[in-house]
């Protein structure tokens, strides 16, 4: 007897293994979907990625978001906030305050900060990506005040440090008010999320909303004056956009579980 038949039943049952298990890629699970934040609000998903899910500031994102008061959020939650006059500004807000000085996922700086003030911050987010490389904080020094007239100082800090996320696929990316702010707030992720992200404006139907720019490396070679001088415009450009917010937030397996 002919064993084509076996042969064909084994190849039918291989095929229908490889189809089931192939399945959580071709459809992640709910629980995937939803630590991604596929059903959120987008300030919502935009709080899961820059504070890779932590549950305190999801609860107050959320309640941001249902448009609580920070009076009542701080009696539910013990969190005082200061009011933005808009869901968008109250969260920017928060995050930056609670997510900012001593973690390693974002950094908040004044207008006028520089190398003292970024440096150190910035090499902490290397450091927990395990990233050893480092500008030279004193060359940079250097260079901001040769450009702190036109530019300010934080543009040449982005234009030495870019690169060296870019060089081991991560990414800066700015939050800021539409029409912007007297200060920096920033988070790093991988490269392919940030290009998900860079761009997005999320609205706000009564007052100014938020808007997201990934922080590209200079084409321009910095160590070089011509290099120096065509980097800041390089890093502080709009590189795309507007657009809306992704439909997953773009967090690491480390975040989700």
């Amino acid at each position: 007897m002919s064993d084509i038949p076996d042969r064909a039943a084994a190849s039918g049952a291989l095929s229908l293994i490889a189809l089931v298990a192939s399945l959580p890629l071709l459809a992640p699970p709910p629980l995937y979907l939803w630590r991604q934040g596929a059903f959120d609000a987008p300030r919502v998903k935009l709080t899961r990625l820059i504070t890779g899910n932590d549950s305190q500031a999801l609860t107050v994102a959320r309640a941001i978001e249902s448009g609580d008061t920070p009076g009542v959020i701080e009696a539910e939650t013990g969190i005082a906030l200061d009011d933005g006059g808009s869901r968008s500004i109250t969260l920017a807000w928060y995050l930056s305050a609670a997510f900012s000085w001593d973690s390693p996922r974002a950094a908040y700086f004044d207008w006028k900060d520089g190398c003292e003030q970024a440096c150190p911050q910035l090499d902490a987010m290397l450091e927990a990506h395990g990233v050893t490389d480092r500008p030279d904080p004193e060359q940079i020094i250097a260079d901001e005040a040769l450009h702190w007239d036109e530019w300010g100082a934080m543009p040449v800090v982005w234009a030495h440090y870019a690169p060296v996320f870019e060089a081991h696929g991560l990414q800066l990316v700015t939050l800021d008010p539409i029409g912007g702010w007297d200060a920096y707030y920033l988070f790093v992720t991988s490269k392919r999320t940030a290009a998900r992200w860079d761009g997005v404006v999320i609205e706000e139907p009564q007052g100014p909303g938020l808007e997201l720019h990934a922080i590209p490396a200079p084409t321009a070679d910095v160590s070089t004056a011509d290099g120096l001088a065509a980097a800041p415009p390089q890093v502080t450009g709009t590189t795309s956009g507007p657009r809306k917010a992704p439909l997953l937030a773009g967090l690491p397996l480390l975040d989700l579980f």
